[in-house]
């Protein structure tokens, strides 16, 4: 009796109707690199990259036209087990800290979403045109990607569908929150440290087939990942106890695939604005004449199983100088060379090693910020004009 319970119980269950139920994927890598500048030691470590990760996505299908998607991806130094902290690849050692965000998906007018969302420019800089990925360490080199925020807290974005190989973007970051209390300062006016303001930008692409084209601006408050905030001090110097320099960036990039190789070049230059408390200027002529700007050519060019790998970038920038006293002056230039060779042992595994020289060309000794003196790689004293570095690694995704 117990038996024919039981196949009656299986035959209704196959026999009942499907719902629709959640794709999820469990996707990720683990990489790992030997890695040395001119500076450093030899070491196993990942902070050259932008670390090992764990992420899930799914999608559900609501209706024909309409489904629902979510993401959530934690980033983590294979070589400790350890949460990057405040790296190129991750602000504030966030646990899902690349992205976390639930949105929705039409097939005729674009997608919705909402969270940890990339912002226009990561979308643009963070590798479309650049032959590492925007990863390893000479993407990480010589800060490629501007003053920009990669990432949005409190965002919301939409991307349209592609008409005819042309797609565009709209990203916002509310003001949410405070990074700390509000203190009164010693003029008495009220002075919110680390107050998050608004960013938004949007991105444009066109992408017809072997030629690809590329917009993007972005009005921002961070030149680093996650969503930093303005911290007056005294209500009229913006130090940079966090990543906090008020710029507008614009960039343009076009790429060609010509089969034995692709090509790409692109150009972003951000130029500083006036943040406020309220309605209280906070920075003056020191942030309005700074400007930061990177270019560079990339090739990549494929062998079978290998590939080769080719950047040249160079940075200029002019950098705030003592607000108080209302001037600007013009930090050192940049310029890098990097080479990769790239072995693809399966679809998965690829070992890879990668060389970068970078070099500061004739300037000025500059006051980055408000006090600390640098010029050149490295902190306090140990300073340096120029840096080799060298990365022999093991990637595996998954």
């Amino acid at each position: 009796m117990q038996l024919k319970l039981i196949a009656l119980a299986v035959a209704g269950v196959l026999a009942a109707p499907a719902f629709a139920q959640s794709n999820v994927v469990v996707y990720g890598r683990v990489s790992e690199a030997y890695s040395t500048f001119n500076h450093d030691s030899v070491g196993l470590r990942e902070s050259q990259e932008s670390s090992s990760r764990l992420g899930f996505k799914g999608t559900e299908e609501i209706s024909s036209d309409l489904s629902a998607f979510f993401a959530l991806e934690h980033r983590f130094l294979a070589d400790t087990g350890d949460t990057p902290g405040n790296t190129s690849a991750v602000a504030g050692g966030a646990f899902w800290g690349e992205k976390a965000y639930v949105g929705l998906q039409s097939k005729a007018i674009g997608s919705v979403s909402f969270g940890k969302i990339a912002s226009p420019a990561y979308s643009g800089m963070g590798g479309n045109f650049d032959a590492f990925g925007g990863d390893t360490i000479i993407s990480n080199n010589i800060g490629k990607r501007s003053k920009v925020s990669n990432y949005f807290d409190n965002g919301g974005r939409y991307d349209s569908p592609s008409w005819g190989g042309f797609s565009f973007g709209v990203g916002v970051s509310t003001g949410e929150g405070l990074l700390s209390s509000s203190s009164p300062s010693s003029s008495g006016q009220s002075v919110l440290a680390g107050e998050k303001k608004p960013a938004y930008g949007l991105i444009a692409d066109y992408a017809p087939g072997k030629l690809r084209t590329e917009f993007f601006w972005q009005h921002d408050v961070s030149q680093d990942n996650g969503r930093g905030g303005i911290n007056p001090g005294g209500g009229a110097v913006l130090t940079t106890a966090l990543p906090n320099d008020p710029f507008n960036t614009a960039e343009f990039a076009v790429s060609y695939d010509f089969g034995i190789l692709s090509v790409a070049a692109s150009t972003a230059r951000s130029k500083g604005y006036n943040p406020k408390v309220g309605n209280q200027i906070v920075a003056g002529k020191g942030i309005t004449d700074s400007w930061s700007q990177i270019s560079m050519i990339n090739i990549i060019a494929p062998i079978g199983a290998q590939s080769i790998h080719f950047q040249y970038a160079f940075r200029k920038e002019k950098a705030p100088g003592d607000l108080n006293a209302g001037k600007a002056v013009y930090a050192p230039s940049w310029r890098e060379w990097g080479v990769g060779y790239w072995y693809s042992l399966s679809k998965r595994t690829t070992l890879l090693a990668n060389a970068t020289f970078a070099q500061q060309r004739p300037g000025v000794a500059y006051t980055a910020g408000y006090g600390t003196a640098t010029s050149g790689f490295g902190t306090g004293a140990n300073l340096f004009s120029s840096q080799k570095g060298l990365e022999l690694g093991l990637r595996h995704e998954f």
